[in-house]
Order: C-alpha cells, then sequence, then structure tokens
C-alpha cells in the first residue's frame, strides 16, 4: 500500500530538455535559441496543387489556399495556440528597409540599374547588369539561378502591363506597382520553382520543450489543415521540428506499450511451455510485478519524476527480473520431482539457488544504481 502511494507520486516529464544534460554548453545554447528566436519552433506546412498540368492555374491555386489558410487558422479553435501565420513576405517592410539589409555592392548595381527610369535607359541597364553578372559566369549563374529567373518574370509582368495599357485597357494604379513589386522584391509567396508548391509558417505559442502541447495540438492542427485542403484543391503536409518530435514522442509511448505489452505475452508463453504448468507464470510474475511495484513506489519517494528514456526501463525490469523468478522455480520443481514435499522443496530450492540469485540481483542493483551519478538526465 506504501509503495502504491510512492508510485502514485511518480509523475513522467514530458519536457525535452529533461532528457537533456543541464550542464552542457550546447544545451544552454539551444535553450537561448528557442526562447530568443521563436521561429524555430515554427510548424511549416507544405501545400501541392493536386492538378499540376496547368501551371498559371496550379499556382493560383496554391497561393488561394496559402491565403485562406491564413485567415482561418487564426480566427479556429487554435488561435490560442498560434501566435502568428506566415505565409507571404512582409513586402512593406522590404520597402521601409531593404536598402538596410543590401550589401555595399549590391546598392552600387542598383544604382547603376535605375540611375535614369526612362524606358529605353532602364531596360539597356538592364540588359548590360545581366550581361556583367551572369555572361561568361556559369557558376555566378547556377548560383543565382532562381534569383535571375525571379526578375525576369517579374520583367514580364511589367511587359503585359505594358501591352495592356498600349492596346487601351485600364490599368489600374494598384496592378501597375503589383507588377513593379513582383519585379523587385520577387513573388510574396514562399514558391518552389515551378510554383505548383508553396510554404505556410505557423508559429506556436509552445516550444520544442513543451512535449504534452505539441503532442496534443499539432494533430489538431494537421487534421484541420488537411480536411481543409480537401476543399481547396491542394494536398497538405506538416514539417518541422515540432512536427518530428511529435511523431517521435507517439512513436515512443505507442513502442513503450507495445513493448511491455509484448514482453509480457512471450514471458508468459514461454513459462507455459517450459514448465507444463498455467500457473508458472502467476507464481513467477506476481512477485515479480510487485518488485517493480516497489521500484516505481521508491523511485516516487525519492526522485519522484521519470523521463521517457528511464521509463523504458520497465521493459528491462521485466526480462532481467524474471530471470531469478525461472532459477528458483527450476530449483523448486527439480526438488519436487525428488519426492520431497512444499516445504522442504521451498527450502533446499533457496538454500541451492538463494545465494547465487541473491548475488545476481544485488549486481544488477549496483551496476543501475551507478546511472545516478551521469550526467546525463536520459538515463539518471
Amino acid at each position: 500500500l506504501i509503495m502504491g502511494i510512492g508510485a502514485s507520486r511518480l509523475k513522467l516529464e514530458m519536457s525535452f530538455y529533461s532528457m537533456l544534460p543541464e550542464g552542457s554548453q550546447q544545451v544552454r545554447d539551444l535553450k537561448k535559441i528557442i526562447e530568443n528566436f521563436p521561429a524555430a519552433s515554427s510548424i511549416v506546412v507544405v501545400l501541392e496543387a493536386k492538378e499540376k498540368d496547368d501551371r498559371a492555374q496550379a499556382e493560383i491555386t496554391v497561393k488561394r489556399a496559402v491565403d485562406i489558410l491564413s485567415r482561418e487558422l487564426l480566427k479556429s479553435e487554435f488561435s490560442e495556440h498560434i501566435i502568428r501565420v506566415q505565409g507571404k513576405l512582409d513586402i512593406d517592410f522590404f520597402k521601409d528597409h531593404g536598402l538596410m539589409l543590401s550589401k555595399a555592392e549590391d546598392i552600387e548595381r542598383m544604382r547603376r540599374i535605375y540611375s535614369n527610369i526612362n524606358l529605353v535607359p532602364l531596360f539597356s541597364h538592364l540588359n548590360d547588369d545581366f550581361e556583367r553578372e551572369y555572361s561568361g559566369d556559369e557558376e555566378k549563374l547556377s548560383e543565382n539561378e532562381e534569383l535571375a529567373i525571379a526578375q525576369f518574370e517579374g520583367l514580364e509582368q511589367i511587359l503585359k502591363v505594358m501591352e495592356s495599357s498600349a492596346a487601351g485597357e485600364r490599368i489600374s494604379t494598384e496592378a501597375a506597382s503589383a507588377s513593379i513589386d513582383r519585379f523587385l522584391f520577387g513573388s510574396p509567396y514562399f514558391l518552389n520553382r515551378d510554383s505548383t508548391m508553396a510554404l505556410l509558417f505557423i508559429q506556436p505559442t509552445f516550444t520544442m520543450n513543451d512535449m504534452e502541447m505539441y503532442v496534443t495540438i499539432i494533430p489538431l492542427i494537421e487534421k484541420m489543415i488537411n480536411e481543409r485542403a480537401e476543399t481547396l484543391g491542394v494536398t497538405a503536409g506538416l514539417t518541422g521540428l515540432l512536427v518530428v518530435g511529435k511523431d517521435e514522442m507517439v512513436t515512443s509511448e505507442q513502442g513503450l506499450v507495445l513493448s511491455m505489452l509484448i514482453a509480457v505475452l512471450l514471458i508468459f508463453l514461454l513459462m507455459i511451455i517450459s514448465f507444463r504448468m498455467y500457473s508458472a507464470p502467476f507464481i513467477s510474475g506476481i512477485p515479480l510485478f510487485i518488485g517493480i511495484l516497489w521500484t516505481m513506489g521508491l523511485a516516487g519517494f525519492t526522485i519522484k519524476r521519470l523521463n521517457l528514456m528511464t521509463a523504458m526501463y520497465m521493459v528491462v525490469l521485466l526480462g532481467l527480473g524474471i530471470d531469478y523468478a525461472i532459477h528458483l522455480l527450476t530449483s523448486f520443481m527439480q526438488e519436487r520431482d525428488d519426492g520431497n514435499d512444499f516445504t522442504t522443496s521451498v527450502g533446499n530450492s533457496l538454500k541451492k539457488s538463494g545465494a547465487g540469485i541473491f548475488t545476481g540481483a544485488l549486481t544488477t542493483a549496483v551496476a543501475f544504481f551507478m546511472l545516478v551519478i551521469a550526467r546525463s538526465d536520459v538515463v539518471r
């Protein structure tokens, strides 16, 4: 009863840091990164158009999905768990601070291009710049290929607006500004090269250390996104540190329970086959489970917590503890086969095997006790 009370006080720590060494500089650096850069714990949503044959339509589809999911995630029941949803770059920020973030050589390059913004000089300067930067330099073109493609696509959009205007169509200020922004900054969406896939970043209120939170919330977010994606013509998938951590956590918990059940069933089966008696698993199993209860009770009174890794030692205790029961039961069965009564058989089996079992159990306990001084909380 007392050990049962102790076992009830034992808590499973659902914390990432609980499995890392406290004194490690790398762990302290990781904590600083997670605390000071919340984006490191972002959930990345990958949206891909189902129909990719028409590239233009696929691009429209994924952009529309990004816009709709960005709004709905902040308005849904998960809003209290989400700080920000980012599906596009903040173009206004780059307009206000872009030059401050640029290198000196890039600023000089822009000065040459836009020194005269009349159409003929501007296009001439653009042509000269492309030749200067990429002509005969395949390595540089390969490194900046996506940037060059984005510039050409933006230039194409400007030319289309000019063509429409020359044809007599009325061009709104917004359309003209959008074409210029596309040329200067590229697409604000996080698209792949053929524009059939987009990324959406969710910044949650919890971090990698809040295991219980992300194991509970991420599956709900994933379910909502997948259901909504079906109606938007896209397929959705989640990734990122939190998603990977959630998958590992769920796999570990399921594996722990499954391994415990399989271990118990195999032990029962082997003992029934070996001793040819259905009561053998219960004769040896009941003391074993009482011993594990005592172990959990003592842990509850002393260390009061287990992490995911130390909790797995319960399976190890099953395998180690049943060995002693098998030795003692085998000796008892031999005594009974020799014609001794129950009391005499118990006494003789303890005399024959008791010292060896006690010594083996003591050395095993000492080996495990040495883990108390381990630096890493994974095994301590």
